[in-house]
């Protein structure tokens, strides 16, 4: 089956303005500090990212095709090679806003979860930092004091 320009530029509006909501859910939960539903909004993603990477392929075959190069210099040529046609030009306009609200969102939610990370690591130095001070055993098995100084020193 061949996709027609229209068609696979169509499509990939309607996957982005769902990709980016599922960002926007993906931030609310990093935002919350609750990111239980993480790894659903990740696995609802991945589905969206192979098509919107098919359709980008179909789009640039086509271009090629017509003998215009690919992604964006090349769909700019092909409409304006074209009779001036509204919805084309709209669909293609939303495809390039789309994809910068999703570039922003994408790199937003990144930097939030560097800083969760971040957060969780100094969490976890700091328990590890107390676990290390009141171990009775060290790592090498033998016992570890509990203060400066052994009780067996004190008699």
């Amino acid at each position: 089956m061949s996709l027609t320009l229209p068609a696979i530029v169509a499509e990939e509006a309607a996957l982005l303005d769902r990709f980016a909501d599922l960002l926007r859910l993906e931030q609310q939960s990093l935002q919350s500090g609750k990111p239980d539903n993480l790894q659903e909004i990740v696995i609802q993603k991945a589905p969206l990212v192979d098509r919107l990477n098919q359709l980008g392929g179909h789009r640039n075959t086509v271009l090629e095709r017509a003998g215009l190069p690919p992604d964006r210099p090349g769909m700019d040529a092909w409409l304006a090679q074209q009779a001036p046609d509204t919805r084309i030009t709209h669909e293609w306009q939303r495809v390039l806003d789309l994809a910068r609200t999703v570039r922003a969102l994408n790199q937003l939610n990144g930097q939030l979860l560097a800083l969760q990370l971040q957060n969780t690591q100094e969490a976890l130095a700091v328990l590890n930092q107390q676990a290390q001070q009141s171990a009775l055993y060290g790592s090498d098995g033998q016992s570890s004091p509990l203060t400066a100084y052994r009780i067996i020193d004190s008699a």
